[in-house]
């Protein structure tokens, strides 16, 4: 069995994280390549880890004015590689794949969020919602399309009528939960991710001043990450005391460990990545109602959540988790690292690729 994947590079991502994950663990019993539609000059250390595995490389190198070219040249390349499964996983790469003819390979792409609410939120309504409509429709000349949850699965059925088959995200198991009961004052809470709108971080710094300025119990937030708002909203919240900017970091295992509880006010997601990576180190969560971060507390008490964009239910929340006994705190790590170890991992995910790919090349 031969898979390709196609996608824009294979720089440092949640996305290339993914792709990373699933063809380190076929790899060992399946010829895995991958087309880059524009390759960086350095090799990131997904890139340089999986050459080692024997994974083939390819450039694409598509330019922004010649389409058809583009085409043409992806289709030769992959033509070339003789593939069982070419797997798409951005939204170039999807595109660019849609209109390739005449292949004798299936075709798989994966859907990492329910698109519309992101691209509203990044191109604005008109562009954001024409953009989603014609990826949409794009879509469904894939032999199959994956959704990266049971939430964005029934999204897209539900609204837009289009069928996906779920493979939920996992991250790495971790031997043991090594948080503990915090007694540090002001607790330390940590978010890690993107510095944008659509996580939205602006509203979730004014609910920690508030929560600070009429509570006895204080609260510290530092944030692992960068991204579109990171140089305005670091600035704007560079004279409070409770709040702490650290860009990027390379160890994010070492300051999700410093934490007490992870939190996420994010209006859209696919299935974070960022808040599994917290919960199998065992770390409590809160977050916003939206429904992939539902999917992950599934009812378990692994952590709270509060509803989208409102300070007074957050709030609230805050009251809850400052009060939380030991022993009460100890569950709910406990529980969130069981979660990832049983069921959102490396692992459980890598398998069901396989397992959709094995079946789709007999169809």
């Amino acid at each position: 069995m031969h898979i390709v994947y196609l996608v824009s590079s294979m720089k440092k991502s949640g996305l290339t994280k993914i792709i990373y994950n699933v063809a380190i663990n076929i790899v060992k019993d399946s010829k895995v390549s991958i087309v880059e539609l524009n390759s960086d000059k350095h090799d990131s250390e997904y890139k340089a880890s999986l050459k080692s595995l024997g994974v083939d490389f390819y450039d694409a190198n598509v330019s922004k004015v010649n389409l058809l070219k583009n085409i043409k040249d992806i289709s030769n390349i992959l033509s070339s590689t003789s593939p069982d499964v070419v797997h798409a996983h951005c939204l170039r790469s999807i595109v660019f794949l849609s209109f390739v003819k005449g292949n004798t390979y299936k075709k798989v792409c994966t859907m990492h969020s329910y698109i519309v609410n992101n691209y509203v939120g990044e191109f604005g309504k008109i562009k954001g919602t024409l953009l989603a409509k014609f990826v949409i429709n794009r879509v469904k000349v894939f032999d199959e399309i994956i959704s990266v949850s049971e939430s964005v699965q029934k999204l897209f059925k539900d609204r837009e009528n289009l069928s996906t088959y779920a493979i939920c995200n996992g991250v790495d198991k971790k031997a043991k939960a090594i948080t503990e009961y915090n007694t540090i004052k002001p607790i330390p809470f940590i978010y890690t991710g993107s510095i944008s709108h659509r996580k939205r971080i602006k509203f979730l710094c004014e609910s920690i001043i508030s929560y600070n300025n009429f509570s006895s119990t204080k609260i510290n937030l530092t944030l692992a990450g960068s991204g579109p708002l990171f140089n305005e909203i670091s600035q704007k919240y560079l004279e409070h005391q409770n709040l702490f900017f650290l860009g990027n970091v390379e160890d994010v295992d070492k300051y999700l460990s410093e934490g007490a509880y992870f939190i996420s006010a994010s209006a859209s997601e696919g299935l974070p990545n960022a808040v599994m990576e917290a919960m199998a180190l065992g770390l409590p969560v809160i977050l916003s109602d939206i429904p992939p971060h539902q999917e992950l507390l599934d009812g378990d008490r692994i952590g709270y959540s509060f509803e989208l964009d409102s300070y007074d239910s957050l709030c609230k929340t805050l009251n809850k988790v400052v009060e939380l006994e030991e022993s009460e705190y100890l569950s709910l790590a406990s529980k969130a690292h069981f979660k990832i170890n049983e069921k959102f991992n490396v692992e459980v995910m890598a398998n069901k690729h396989k397992e959709l790919y094995e079946q789709i090349i007999i169809k």
